[in-house]
């Protein structure tokens, strides 16, 4: 339905084939920078907009499979960047769209491992692309 809002419940990462699911998120932003052409007859600070567009980070608190933990692993260790979706799910578990993109792990913290629990972790991914906004069919 169109100008819901979107909930955080059933929201995924996927890499590839693994697929964990996410705990919390912080989606990828951008930015970019504002240049400064302010000349000493001015009265006012002036600026431009930078050239380059920084395709941001993103960080995601996970809990993964056993069987995918060795994919996120992989994909925290390699150097060449993966194609990476975020799929959202509406109040009534529907898809709710996706944001897609290539990026590369930068930092993966696992848990300590305890009896009773799930395998979780913090990881942070360096975007390469553009965000791609999938809404939903």
């Amino acid at each position: 339905m169109a100008n819901e809002v979107r909930t955080g419940e059933g929201t995924t990462l996927s890499v590839g084939a693994a697929v964990a699911s996410v705990l919390n998120i912080k989606p990828p932003g951008w930015s970019r920078a504002a240049v400064a052409k302010t000349t000493l007859s001015d009265a006012f600070k002036k600026y431009r907009p930078g050239r380059i567009t920084e395709y941001g980070t993103m960080t995601a608190r996970i809990q993964h499979t056993s069987e995918n933990e060795a994919a996120f692993l992989a994909f925290a260790t390699d150097v060449d960047p993966k194609d990476c979706t975020i799929a959202y799910f509406d109040e009534a578990g529907d898809p709710d769209g996706t944001d897609t993109f290539k990026g590369f792990v930068t930092a993966y913290e696992p848990d300590q491992a305890e009896d009773e629990n799930n395998i979780e972790a913090d990881v942070t991914i360096q975007l390469t692309t553009v965000i791609t906004h999938t809404p939903p069919a």
